[in-house]
């Protein structure tokens, strides 16, 4: 990540991680992204229960690696400086996380695209599945599960969905109106 980027980081305003509604999870994310050295996106494999084949191709023919237990292409997504502040907000608003409301019937949950900050040797990390709606928080002190919120959800897929570069479509992908 460029200088730049880094700075947009540090103009993040403190009010965001200030709210009464974030609880000790989502403050832990937002605290990481507030002073992160760098912000990485990683773009999830095809569906391991409805698009098995695919993803077994994938993984043959393409290199791989695993975050948190999910498989995501190696190959890091480069973000405009743009989206960067954008889903940096969206990330560290804990209006975006509701608490999990149970299993959901999805076929289970699958990262479309993970979002990792390196805040010195630590590393945080956001799973976003857009299929449930759901997000996995992890990092040093914190292993969580939350639904997103209906708006959050929303603008978070629009935002990363222009990042699709790997996974291939399939009927599954497009059924669920991504591109």
């Amino acid at each position: 990540m460029g200088m730049t980027k880094l700075l947009m980081f540090a103009m993040l305003p403190m009010a965001v991680f200030a709210q009464a509604a974030c609880s000790d999870s989502t403050g832990k994310l937002a605290t990481a992204i507030d002073g992160a050295d760098r912000m990485t996106l990683h773009e999830g494999l095809p569906h391991q229960h409805f698009e098995r084949e695919l993803l077994e191709s994938e993984r043959r023919s393409k290199p791989v690696r695993e975050l948190d237990g999910y498989p995501f292409y190696q190959a890091p997504l480069a973000l405009s400086a743009e989206d960067t502040k954008r889903l940096a907000q969206l990330l560290s608003d804990p209006a975006t996380f509701q608490s999990f409301s149970g299993e959901k019937l999805c076929g289970g949950f699958h990262p479309d695209f993970a979002v990792e900050w390196q805040k010195g040797p630590r590393s945080y990390r956001a799973l976003l599945c857009f299929g449930c709606g759901e997000a996995k928080l992890f990092g040093p002190g914190l292993d969580e599960r939350y639904d997103l919120a209906k708006l959050a959800k929303s603008k978070l897929e629009a935002l990363l969905g222009r990042y699709r570069q790997n996974r291939p479509l399939s009927d599954y992908f497009r059924d669920r109106g991504r591109r």
